[in-house]
């Protein structure tokens, strides 16, 4: 099965997303990034297929690396699901899935985790403090285009620090 994972490239895996409804690149909160080269359009994630479709591109891109050995593919969909995982107990969270043209690019998370923003400031956490986790891009343009999308969401929830 690892031979079969390596064997996919993130081309094939889009469109494979897209085709199976798993992500939608017409949301009504997808962002936009345009350079003079192309254009990322970051799109949120919801549901069960999207949650897979996050999951599944993380596996694509560490599939890249030689000698690393994945979790149980149900064990990472436990721990995005907010059902499943008992962190979204105290926290929320946005996943978001960049994408070129048909081609996602990229991933990450953007989450409040509620008893963080009870531990004082000092200590590196506190009121206003979000966090993004689930962070793979395949360029600088893409990672750029994540970050910002996932700091636009914390600002939007009222998040002054990441």
């Amino acid at each position: 099965m690892g031979s079969i994972k390596r064997s996919l490239s993130l081309r094939s895996v889009s469109r494979h997303f897209i085709r199976s409804g798993y992500v939608s690149l017409y949301g009504s909160r997808c962002v936009t990034v345009s350079t003079s080269q192309s254009s990322i359009t970051v799109s949120p994630v919801s549901g069960k297929k999207g949650r897979r479709a996050f999951v599944d591109l993380g596996r694509t891109f560490s599939a890249q690396l030689e000698h690393f050995v994945p979790q149980l593919r149900s064990e990472q969909l436990e721990l995005v699901n907010p059902d499943k995982n008992p962190f979204f107990g105290h926290a929320r969270a946005q996943l978001f899935i960049a994408f070129r043209a048909d081609l996602a690019v990229g991933r990450i998370s953007a989450h409040i985790d509620e008893l963080a923003l009870k531990v004082p400031a000092e200590q590196g956490f506190g009121p206003g403090a979000g966090f993004f986790g689930y962070f793979d891009a395949e360029d600088e343009e893409t990672a750029r285009a994540l970050l910002a999308t996932a700091e636009d969401w914390l600002r939007n929830e009222g998040m002054t620090r990441v």
